[in-house]
């Protein structure tokens, strides 16, 4: 890394976070050398959506939650599925309500996961489809769920600019890191 950077006209990176690490890190090697140029998502996909109809208003409406993309290291639900247990067993008012579908390619393990969970009827699973059809399904949902793991605290994961776009509200389930900046922003 040092022998790239000594030799490096210029340094482009994706967040702030990474920049800021890299001049904490290599003062010396990375001095006017930095550009920030964030990733981004693909804008074609929104045009082939329609507009989302709004979030849940009746007190007995079904709340869909949607995670779209790759589930697995990186993005594991584990802690959210046993947080979200935990708050149905107290809120069984919520069992007839709350819906969660998680689309896309999913590791055997994350797999089972969700098919373990212990409430019928609340988390879908749904395999990998077209970019369109989960961008439809985003955009129909009240919220979509981003996990974002400790290991890409200075990164910003390309879904967030998916999410973003869609219009929907994300639900963050983190407590630091860019993407948690972004999202409060």
């Amino acid at each position: 890394e040092r022998r790239c950077l000594e030799r490096a006209d210029l340094v482009i990176l994706t967040t702030d976070s990474q920049k800021s690490h890299l001049e904490q890190s290599f003062p010396e090697l990375v001095q006017g050398k930095c550009e920030v140029i964030p990733n981004g998502w693909e804008p074609a996909l929104l045009s082939r959506t329609t507009a989302p109809d709004g979030a849940a208003n009746e007190p007995d409406q079904e709340v869909w939650l949607t995670f779209a993309g790759m589930l697995g290291n990186y993005a594991d639900p584990a802690v959210f599925l046993a947080t979200l247990g935990r708050v149905l067993s107290r809120r069984t008012d919520l069992l007839s309500r709350v819906r969660v579908r998680f689309v896309g390619k999913k590791r055997p393990q994350t797999r089972s996961r969700l098919r373990e969970f212990p409430f019928d009827g609340i988390v879908h699973d749904i395999d990998h489809v077209p970019p369109s059809v989960a961008t439809r399904m985003m955009r129909e949902s009240d919220a979509v769920l981003l996990f974002h793991s400790v290991y890409f605290e200075r990164y910003i994961p390309g879904k967030l600019y998916e999410y973003a776009a869609s219009g929907t509200p994300i639900l963050l389930f983190d407590d630091s890191g860019e993407s948690t900046r972004i999202v409060q922003g």
